[in-house]
């Protein structure tokens, strides 16, 4: 009635795959660029929470398609830390968005429904009411906030995820000794932040020197769990920790606990910060990171060396050097135009 004559074309995505998303947006981009049409998404946000925390996934969801950031909703959802069962159609109509010029975005509604007892499902409106910034905008890294990727643990997470390392590289370390495996198992955590699915390293130091390091740039298991599993690996796979090491000798070490923020993507290497964030250089199927302790080599000298801002460019010109070689690459390879340059911040507890 309102429109007259149209057609309906409905999608349907029957996957989870980050690629389909991309190769959607751009479907739709190369389809519509020149048409008037309406794109619908429709889905639902969280499921299965309680009000509280659906609230805070769902918020994070609606301010991520509110700033038009498809990278940053990406590396949120692979981090587990937004929700959407149509996740895939939603960062396509972000790409789309962005590609096609849109910028301005409203939200109309949210609300809950209940399903159980306490369990909720998020439900929210959104649509697009103009168009300020032009075609193909992308929010630059200093408009996006880096911070809600950072979550301080309390005394008390901090207390269980050391307690839980000791037990399971004493476990590893008895295993080795007496060949007799022990059943360690993580008992589920509780804390919304030690379920999260992210980023983790563990460093193992001996009387302070770097003495074994493993992790994940992402990880699918809990915290808790993921944490765990790279501080065996981290202790157990060190070519500087001698195998008669058992788990009495564990009071000798200490252990460092990294959690990483979602990769965000660098176009100018003169934006890398070198000194607080680590880096990763991916090249086709090799890629590597590079965490801050190792940006600066044994032999660099320490004295006045000329121009700040050429000394700032050399240091990270070594860095992505060093970031190829340990990625078996080329130590030009990162100027190479199919190479992709990322970065995340560390949280170390």
């Amino acid at each position: 009635m309102a429109l007259g004559k149209f057609s309906v074309i409905p999608i349907i995505t029957g996957d989870q795959e980050i690629k389909s998303a991309r190769a959607l947006g751009d479907c739709l981009y190369s389809t519509l660029k020149r048409k008037t049409a309406l794109i619908v998404v429709s889905t639902d946000l969280s499921h299965y929470h309680d009000s509280s925390e659906a609230a805070v996934l769902d918020n994070l969801t609606k301010e991520i398609t509110l700033d038009l950031d498809a990278e940053k909703m990406i590396n949120m959802f692979q981090a587990r830390r937004v929700e959407a069962c149509g996740m895939i159609g939603l960062i396509a109509a972000l790409f789309f968005a962005q590609r096609i010029g849109v910028d301005e975005l409203e939200q109309v509604g949210y609300q809950q429904s209940t399903v159980g007892d306490e369990e909720v499902i998020g439900h929210a409106g959104i649509v697009v009411t103009g168009s300020a910034r032009p075609a193909g905008y992308r929010p630059p890294p200093e408009e996006s906030d880096r911070s809600d990727s950072r979550t301080e643990f309390t005394e008390s997470e901090i207390a269980l995820l050391h307690e839980t390392i000791i037990q399971a590289v004493a476990a590893k370390l008895d295993f080795r000794a007496s060949g007799v495996e022990k059943e360690f198992q993580v008992s589920p955590p509780e804390s919304r932040r030690l379920k999260e699915r992210c980023g983790v390293f563990v460093s193992v130091y001996n009387k302070k020197e770097l003495v074994g390091r493993a992790g994940f740039l992402h990880s699918n298991q809990p915290f808790l769990e993921a944490v765990c599993d790279v501080a065996c690996a981290a202790f157990v796979d060190s070519e500087k920790i001698p195998n008669s090491v058992e788990a009495a000798d564990l009071k000798e070490f200490q252990f460092k606990i990294h959690k990483l923020s979602p990769l965000q993507r660098i176009k100018d290497i003169h934006a890398i910060d070198i000194g607080s964030r680590g880096i990763l250089v991916k090249l086709e199927m090799n890629s590597a990171y590079l965490f801050p302790d190792e940006s600066v080599s044994d032999d660099d000298s320490s004295g006045d060396s000329g121009d700040s801002g050429d000394s700032g460019a050399t240091a990270i010109t070594d860095a992505l050097e060093r970031t190829c070689m340990k990625a078996h690459l080329p130590k030009n390879a990162y100027k190479d135009k199919l190479a992709e340059i990322y970065q995340f911040d560390i949280e170390t507890v």
